[in-house]
């Protein structure tokens, strides 16, 4: 994913920005969101694949990291909107079991907590349609750079639906504003319970030419 201004290798001119890369969680640093109003982190697959990643209790132990870095971000850029994008699933049941229940720390915890954080949606379409709950073989590398199958990385069309789902949800967000000042800017004489515009347009007879009858 790569933010700036060419609508070709882009999210283009909509969703302009700054990616920086985070290995794992522990890689996040709070002090390069200060500036920005749109904050997204995605993050974690490389902690929950871990050999020494074995149950629940260490799942937990890397969403309260996760937990402390949304919460630094929050501190220090407290009108930003943050959004969290879940862990990609794997061709690996092993690490996606993990995933699972990361997830579901964040969406139980994190999003329905006080830090104001917002859930990219739609990450179940990244699941393949065999009903295996594997990552899709047709958005995902079939081998590494060195040959090897490729359990993790999406291939283009996978970074193309990725991208749609995070401006989707970044700009829905913007859309929904736009849209509420509009109502808020709608008149508010009511008659009978109706706009009084909606009264009034219903009240002309059949051959009015504002309405284009005949």
């Amino acid at each position: 994913l790569h933010f700036g201004t060419d609508n070709r290798r882009t999210f283009g001119e909509t969703l302009p920005g700054q990616r920086f890369w985070a290995p794992k969680i522990g890689s996040i640093e709070p002090t390069v969101c200060c500036a920005y109003k749109n904050v997204v982190i995605m993050c974690g697959t490389n902690d929950v694949r871990q050999p020494d990643v074995n149950g629940p209790h260490d799942i937990e132990l890397i969403y309260t990291l996760y937990h402390t870095k949304i919460s630094e971000i929050r501190k220090l850029n407290p009108k930003c909107k943050i959004y969290v994008c879940p862990v990609l699933p794997t061709k690996c049941y092993r690490i996606n079991q993990g995933a699972l229940h990361f997830n579901s720390l964040i969406f139980k915890k994190l999003v329905h907590g006080n830090l104001g954080v917002q859930y990219v949606r739609g990450f179940n379409e990244f699941l393949d349609e065999d009903g295996s709950g594997l990552l899709s073989k047709n958005l995902s590398k079939q081998f590494d750079r060195h040959s090897r199958p490729d359990l993790l990385h999406l291939n283009l069309s996978g970074i193309r639906k990725l991208a749609g789902f995070i401006k989707q949800t970044v700009l829905g967000r913007y859309q929904d504003a736009a849209g509420d000042r509009n109502r808020r800017h709608l008149p508010t004489n009511w008659v009978n319970g109706r706009p009084y515009s909606s009264v009034a347009g219903s009240s002309r007879p059949t051959g009015d030419p504002a309405r284009g009858g005949t």
